[in-house]
């Protein structure tokens, strides 16, 4: 009761950034089988250290977190432990996601302005892949893509590939032919006629709360699109760093109202 929108819902902490998320789950059915995929939210928190542990303390309701600083992080700070606390104020983010054959459905915590999200000139659609291999990492490659491989020599005597080939950034823009708004205000389903199965999805938009409070710009987000009811397609991250391949990340640049990091564990 103490977590406003996001009561019972899966949460996710991240290591490198520093940060915290909220998950926005699927379950679709691929090859015939269940299977989830989904999303993250960014809450509006930045850690002093790598978050690694969190849990609710019953007495009070509210996450405790712990972290320390040991590997590649943006970590200022050795450890760290910290309170994350609803205040109650109004959340404007994203709170639920839902890809099917014909689009992308998108909820939010807040009413939006219905007039900015029916524009289909506010929301970008990009999708690309990822390649399975041995090698360290992938570049991003389009998704009508086949064959990609490794073309330079690591240190370790494997193919690696090349710097020229990670900077590469092979992403297929997706139309968006129609952008519908909810009766409340609070979701819009994105009509997207070639919307197919793919590891990565980019979506941006440009809308603003009902209120006239800005939106905050999601930065790139990684998204399996996994059409439901839909076999085919899919596929996995390749190498190291690309875990998240199942994940749609919407990273918030801005703060949020609504959720407070205390530096400590008592006020």
């Amino acid at each position: 009761d103490k977590f406003g929108p996001w009561k019972d819902r899966l949460l996710h902490l991240s290591y490198g950034t520093c940060s915290m998320y909220g998950v926005l789950p699927q379950e679709v059915t691929f090859n015939g089988q269940p299977q989830m995929q989904g999303g993250v939210a960014r809450f509006n928190v930045d850690f002093a250290s790598g978050a690694m542990r969190a849990r609710f303390n019953p007495q009070d309701g509210q996450l405790y977190v712990t972290g320390l600083r040991g590997w590649q992080t943006t970590a200022t700070q050795n450890g760290c432990f910290q309170r994350v606390r609803y205040t109650g104020a109004a959340t404007r983010m994203p709170l639920a996601l839902a890809a099917t054959k014909k689009g992308i459905k998108l909820d939010f915590t807040c009413e939006i302005d219905a007039k900015a999200a029916a524009d289909t000139g506010s929301w970008n659609i990009e999708v690309w892949n990822y390649i399975w291999s041995s090698a360290y990492g992938s570049p991003d490659i389009s998704t009508l893509e086949t064959k990609v491989a490794a073309t330079e020599l690591g240190n370790d005597g494997k193919l690696q590939f090349s710097k020229a080939q990670m900077s590469e950034r092979k992403h297929d823009p997706l139309t968006v032919k129609s952008a519908t708004v909810s009766a409340d205000r609070r979701s819009v389903f994105l009509e997207i006629p070639d919307l197919r199965p793919a590891m990565q999805m980019q979506l941006k938009y440009d809308i603003k709360a009902a209120d006239g409070v800005e939106l905050p710009a999601p930065q790139p987000h990684h998204f399996r699109v996994v059409l439901d009811g839909a076999g085919g397609g899919g596929g996995g991250a390749g190498g190291h760093g690309r875990r998240e391949a199942a994940l749609l990340l919407l990273r918030e640049r801005h703060q949020l109202p609504g959720v407070t990091r205390d530096g400590h564990a008592h006020e």
